[in-house]
């Protein structure tokens, strides 16, 4: 084998390593950044979900405002909560919280369930069962979302806001345990 053929050689098997590494380093960036807007996508429902039951509740008398507007605010944010942690499965991140927090189909059917209370009571309340699921998936993702958010308490108002919701789980605007 002459020189040419050797120089023709080593450049189609440098262009396939090359495009391998690329094709390789550009994918895994991908996944990354699909995991990073999973963990985003993930404690934004947990914010919108505790807004949504801090908005319920009158801050002076700790007790639930009876209001059809509040009501039907409500059911409306948990619908779409519920819609999007649906379309987050399709997220390379809800593996890895499966992994950790395997039971986050009990939060679907606690959601859902609270989903179904709501349309069909007139006594509104909020959930706990709901509320522990979130508090719970809220502890699990703390770590991912501290890494992406360090110079942020906003992480720490909404865990607090969380907290604040289960220490209330006694009073009369908490349904059930949930399911």
């Amino acid at each position: 084998m002459g020189i040419e053929q050797w120089i023709s050689v080593v450049a189609i098997l440098s262009s396939i390593i090359i495009s391998y590494t690329v094709t390789s380093w550009t994918l895994k960036k991908q996944i990354k950044r699909e995991k990073d807007e999973g963990v985003i996508i993930l404690y934004e429902l947990i914010k919108r979900y505790t807004i949504s039951c801090l908005n319920c509740i009158d801050k002076e008398t700790s007790s639930i405002i009876n209001d059809p507007i509040i009501a039907k605010r409500h059911l409306r944010v948990i619908k779409r909560v519920e819609q999007d942690m649906l379309e987050l499965q399709n997220n390379p991140y809800y593996i890895s919280i499966l992994k950790k927090y395997p039971t986050i189909s009990m939060l679907q059917i606690q959601l859902s369930a609270e989903i179904v209370a709501h349309e069909n009571s007139s006594d509104f309340k909020l959930n706990q069962g709901t509320i522990t699921k979130f508090h719970e998936l809220n502890q699990i993702i703390q770590p991912d979302i501290q890494l992406m958010f360090k110079e942020n308490n906003e992480f720490d108002n909404i865990n607090s806001a969380i907290s604040n919701l289960l220490l209330n789980n006694k009073s009369k605007h908490l349904s059930g345990a949930g399911v």
